[in-house]
């Protein structure tokens, strides 16, 4: 399960006010039988605000964009995002394709059209490959 929330924090590493409002990114699996949680990662327990490419523009800041959980075989769990799968992997893929939506900061998705990313997905293409944005 995925869930988020603003929550105060101070937001002056990204040119924002020492009281700002964060969103932040939780995940939790759930024991269905008893409703009990199992594991919880929260980003902003893990991760610094300053982390992300996003500059504070106004109103809650959404730097961190959760939209990958991975269980591996281990029981080990991998959370991510396309942007930093595609900076992390070492695969390379005849075909990348992102669908993020319009290119709104405070959405999150600014990072999926800059030229770093961009950068990073043709470095991850085979020859003849195609990234579709």
């Amino acid at each position: 399960m995925l869930e988020g929330g603003g929550v105060e924090d101070d937001l002056r590493s990204v040119g924002g006010p020492a009281n700002g409002t964060v969103f932040d990114c939780i995940a939790q699996q759930i024991n269905i039988a008893n409703n009990h949680v199992v594991w919880e990662w929260d980003a902003l327990k893990h991760v610094p605000v300053n982390a992300s490419y996003l500059h504070y523009n106004g109103g809650g800041y959404d730097y961190f964009h959760m939209n990958s959980i991975q269980e591996l075989p281990n029981g080990h769990v991998i959370i991510s995002d396309g942007r930093n799968y595609v900076r992390l992997t070492r695969k390379h893929y005849d075909v990348i394709a992102a669908d993020p939506p319009p290119p709104v900061e405070s959405a999150g998705s600014v990072v999926l059209y800059t030229r770093e990313f961009l950068t990073e997905g043709k470095a991850r293409l085979n020859p003849g490959g195609v990234f579709m944005l």
